[in-house]
């Protein structure tokens, strides 16, 4: 794997960029299919509504999996230390 994509901060704002586009695009056709198949409302794109929101959305994501990945490290790092004590008990 590349060294560049290994830095957290690197694979941070890639997930966000990737995930604020498929939310960009994803985002305005699910409304346009809730507009037209159920709701049969008029469609009306907003900038709140289509480039702030999923802003937030891909923002929050990020934040979301970067502190469950901390936490996931941790825990990793606390049974492999568990490991090592009950290894060394037993000799």
């Amino acid at each position: 794997m590349n060294k560049q994509l290994e830095k957290p901060i690197v694979q941070a704002l890639s997930f966000f960029v990737i995930a604020l586009v498929l939310a960009m695009i994803l985002w305005p056709l699910f409304d346009i299919l809730m507009c037209s198949l159920i709701t049969h409302g008029e469609f009306k794109y907003t900038v709140a509504d289509y480039i702030i929101e999923p802003i937030t959305f891909s923002a929050v994501m990020t934040v979301v999996l970067y502190i469950m990945r901390y936490f996931h490290k941790q825990a990793a790092k606390q049974v492999e230390s568990n490991k090592k004590a009950t290894k060394n008990s037993k000799q």
